[in-house]
């Protein structure tokens, strides 16, 4: 399965097709499920870092990887190892001193050998408790956006004037200790797209403030199972047929990341459904506003110019024909965003239109949550494709939420996310 040769045990150690295949299989049936940790702490720029601590002693913790929450991935980690585990300096390997963690997994062959470790994640530890008398240790820790969530803007900074992943890499990379990550996530559209103007006040966080850009492009800002940051298109309810250029592989709904279905033979364990109005629309406004100054619009300037207009608002409303008509039973629910342009003219209110109707169609309707218990998907992240099978029926979702179970004892719990037009039991 092309999905999971995105991924591996580094990016320079990535899985082949044939252990691809091979593991999710055998992750849909019996199998043994292996954990490993270890501890690392860069020291100066450029990529380097100490390896404190190999082989971690993991007892039990959850990673949550999430997609509705800005700081993507969150691990917990319970670590045994009593007494020696106690902190005592700033160098010991799980305290908060600019240590960050690397979590991986594996599963057990038929032959009883094993497949290559998935690296899951890569990230900062942020806190650390120990525990006496029970000598329980626990872990904290969060991908690097945590970090650059941390460092505010000490002053007033522009961003402007420069290409949007420019802007982006700047604002993140000031925050990290190491500047070892390359630029290698960063979409070629992000590279050509420019930022005229966005300035980010002082307090504000860097990580608010690159992910208020990144929206306002239309992409998604995040940071992978390896640590590095991805800057791509935004993945909305119908980019299900666009695969990405940079970042992992989501899938498509012809070929999905997963199948999971119920039955005999089927991975899933329990599931429950939720419908809900909120997150869907049913009508998009965007208010266009000029930014040139408007003490230098002269009349003899409009005139010349042949527009003065200052402010418009272009809409899409959903009809009839949707079966969640704006304004009628189903209500009004819209979505409204706001544009800055330097100079309003046929061509931006065009584009704006166009936008009105893509959002539009990508998040008209209902929204349906499920929450899946199943056995295996120690492979999925957030904004997966994936196909349920349950009750006689299939249906295409995208994976919201992700949580694993580092005991190794509980299913893999996901949250995942459709959208419905019309009627819910069509």
């Amino acid at each position: 399965m092309s999905k999971l040769t995105s991924r591996g045990t580094s990016k320079d150690s990535l899985y082949s097709v044939a252990d691809a295949e091979g593991f999710m299989e055998r992750a849909a049936g019996s199998h043994t499920l292996r954990w490993k940790a270890s501890a690392h702490r860069w020291k100066g720029a450029g990529g380097f870092e100490d390896l404190l601590m190999e082989n971690i002693p993991i007892t039990g913790g959850t990673l949550t990887m999430d997609s509705s929450d800005p700081i993507r991935s969150k691990l917990t980690l319970e670590v045994g190892g009593g007494e020696a585990f106690a902190p005592a300096t700033t160098a010991d390997p799980l305290v908060p001193f600019g240590q960050f963690v690397r979590l991986a997994l594996t599963i057990d062959r038929a032959d009883g050998t094993w497949f290559p470790w998935l690296q899951v994640f890569e990230g900062a530890i942020s806190s650390y408790v120990f525990e006496r008398p029970s000598l329980i240790a626990t872990v904290e820790a969060y991908d690097y956006s945590g970090v650059v969530n941390e460092f505010l803007h000490t002053k007033k900074t522009a961003y402007g004037n420069r290409m949007l992943s420019v802007a982006i890499d700047s604002m993140i990379k000031a925050a990290l200790p190491n500047t070892a990550y390359s630029q290698a996530g960063y979409a070629p559209g992000t590279t050509t797209a420019r930022v005229v103007n966005f300035v980010s006040d002082a307090g504000s966080s860097r990580w608010d403030e690159a992910v208020r850009l990144a929206e306002i492009k239309g992409r998604d800002v995040f940071f992978d199972w390896a640590g590095d940051p991805v800057l791509r298109a935004n993945l909305g309810d119908y980019s299900e047929d666009i695969i990405p250029d940079v970042g992992p592989d989501v899938g498509t709904v012809d070929d999905p990341v997963m199948v999971i279905s119920d039955g005999p033979g089927g991975t899933l364990v329990g599931m429950t459904a939720t419908l809900t109005r909120e997150g869907a629309c049913n009508g998009v406004y965007i208010n266009i506003h000029e930014t040139a100054d408007q003490k230098a619009k002269t009349a003899a300037a409009k005139k010349a110019r042949g527009d003065s207009r200052v402010n418009v608002q272009v809409s899409k409303l959903a009809d009839a024909t949707s079966g969640v008509q704006y304004g009628d039973v189903f209500g009004r629910l819209p979505a409204v965003f706001e544009k800055n342009v330097s100079k309003i003219t046929d061509t931006v209110v065009s584009d704006q239109t166009t936008r009105a109707k893509n959002i539009l169609a990508r998040r008209q309707g209902l929204v349906r949550y499920i929450d899946l218990d199943l056995a295996g998907g120690y492979w999925l992240e957030p904004d997966d494709v994936v196909k349920i099978k349950f009750a006689g029926r299939e249906e295409n979702h995208f994976v919201q939420s992700v949580t694993l179970d580092l005991a190794g004892q509980a299913a893999t719990r996901i949250k995942t996310r459709q959208l419905l037009v019309g009627d819910p039991g069509a």
